[in-house]
C-alpha cells in the first residue's frame, strides 16, 4: 500500500533517507566534539540533554504567554 501512491512513496523515501543520514553521522559526533570543538570527554555528557532542556523551556514560555503573561506569585502548572 505504501508504494502504491506517489505521495506515500516520496514520504517513505524522505523519512528513510533522513534516518539513514542521521545514523550514518551519529558515530562521528564524538569525534566532532573532540577534534573540532576541542573539548574533553566530560562535555559529551552535557550536549545530548541540551535540546531536551531547550524544549522544556520553550514549552514553559509558550504556556506562560498563552495564559496572558507572567504575573508575580503565579507560575503556570504546565511548566512542571
Amino acid at each position: 500500500m505504501t508504494f502504491s501512491h506517489r505521495t506515500l512513496r516520496m514520504l517513505f523515501l524522505l523519512y528513510f533517507l533522513g534516518f539513514f543520514a542521521y545514523g550514518a553521522f551519529d558515530s562521528l559526533e564524538s569525534l566532532f566534539y573532540r577534534d573540532v570543538l576541542l573539548v574533553s570527554g566530560e562535555w559529551m555528557a552535557g550536549f545530548p540533554p541540551a535540546p531536551a532542556w531547550a524544549q522544556r523551556q520553550g514549552r514553559c514560555w509558550f504556556c506562560v504567554f498563552q495564559q496572558g503573561g507572567l504575573r508575580w506569585g503565579r507560575f503556570p502548572s504546565c511548566c512542571w
